[in-house]
């Protein structure tokens, strides 16, 4: 599951970085912590209270991504200056970002000091506006502590003592940290028409289950690894620095995905221009989740040990371009001479986008989630409206 219905648009935010950045500055202020931090789940975003010189504000907590403040909330905390760098987002779109110094920051009951942070360059961007955050909270501010995951209770722990969170040593697997930001990694069997073994990313910046990298769909198809749903051609991706390049992607039905002694069958997922595929928040549905950075070791506490996540389709994937819902890419062979990439989506069953704000769009249920049938009423490139009855399959 990743995207595919309506909005559950990938803000993919992880970077590339064209200059050595030192992110592994920084630590807790005490020698022994430990604290659990209530957080809000909106629409696939884990958002925690984070207090900076005694004003609390809210964050993003992003494996998948560095630290990262807003331009607003730097003119208005201390900070110590440094250099612009010029970074890449997960579709390779690039801005330049100044990288600052913030000397005191705390999580729960957690001090941490002199943390290396990127500031996003401008005022607007639909992440920070509709989910009204001020900023992430990335891997490298979790690089010497273990982090559990609960997202039943909507909590957080974040220690450096592996006892106070109890894991389960039956579920344990490695961990790998990878680059500047110490990106979390971790290794997944893939059974297809032959098996796998691949390295991703856990990234809590992603809605989706599990999204694969155009780079490792081309190497398992050489392999005859996995077998091809459909294709389309189109753009679904939104990350930090905007929307993908229109691209030939692909729709993969997964026999199994295997997470050391669990089992998901049925997993589908579309391709994406990023360099490094990715394991999302969609994961947390299915059990609790230790990252432990200080030892390199991954926790996977499943609520069953099996899951069936074959789902209807529906035979195109929206997204959104210029604060307008659009057609992304038309996966279904019988709707290419009905729509197009960039196609307007006025209205679905009654509902209509151009009387709705952008954000609610994004942060709101959406309207495909739920039923199976649908009349959307569509604008092509040419200004002309028709009306399609659409049913996923």
């Amino acid at each position: 599951m990743k995207v595919i219905n309506f909005l559950f648009i990938v803000f993919a935010i992880q970077f590339n970085f064209s200059q050595n950045i030192n992110f592994s500055k920084g630590k807790a202020a005490k020698n022994k912590y430990y604290s659990e931090i209530s957080f809000e789940f909106v629409k696939g975003k884990i958002i925690i209270p984070v207090t900076i010189e005694g004003k609390t504000y809210r964050f993003l907590l992003d494996t998948g991504a560095p630290n990262l403040i807003t331009a607003n909330l730097k003119n208005v905390i201390q900070h110590k200056e440094g250099a612009n760098m010029t970074i890449k987002d997960a579709n390779s779109n690039k801005s330049s970002m100044e990288v600052i110094n913030i000397p005191s920051l705390t999580l729960g009951n957690i001090q941490f000091n002199n943390q290396t942070a990127l500031v996003y360059p401008s005022d607007n961007n639909l992440i920070f506006d509709c989910f009204q955050v001020d900023g992430f909270i990335g891997s490298n501010l979790l690089r010497n502590s273990i982090i559990k995951f609960q997202l039943k209770e909507k909590k957080v722990i974040i220690t450096n003592d592996i006892k106070k969170v109890n894991p389960n040593k039956n579920y344990k697997s490695e961990l790998i940290i990878v680059g500047a930001q110490s990106s979390p990694y971790i290794h997944i069997k893939i059974k297809g028409e032959k098996n796998a073994r691949e390295s991703l990313l856990f990234d809590t910046g992603m809605d989706g289950f599990y999204d694969l990298s155009l780079n490792h769909y081309n190497l398992f198809s050489e392999q005859n690894v996995l077998t091809t749903h459909s294709q389309g051609s189109g753009s679904i991706g939104m990350s930090l620095f905007g929307n993908a390049k229109a691209n030939n992607q692909y729709r993969l039905k997964i026999p199994e995905i295997h997470f050391k002694n669990v089992i998901f069958k049925n997993v589908i997922t579309e391709t994406s221009d990023d360099n490094n595929s990715k394991i999302g928040v969609k994961l947390l549905e299915y059990g609790n989740i230790i990252i432990d950075f200080k030892h390199k070791d991954f926790y996977f506490e499943p609520f069953e040990q099996e899951v069936d996540l074959d789902e209807k389709l529906l035979g195109f994937s929206p997204t959104i371009i210029d604060n307008k819902v659009v057609v992304g890419i038309v996966w279904d062979e019988t709707l290419e001479d009905k729509l197009a990439f960039g196609d307007e989506i006025i209205s679905v069953n009654g509902l209509d986008f151009t009387q709705m704000e952008i954000c609610n769009l994004l942060t709101n249920k959406s309207p495909f989630e739920d039923e199976d049938n649908f009349t959307v009423q569509i604008k092509n490139s040419e200004g002309e409206l028709k009306t399609l009855n659409i049913n996923k399959q």
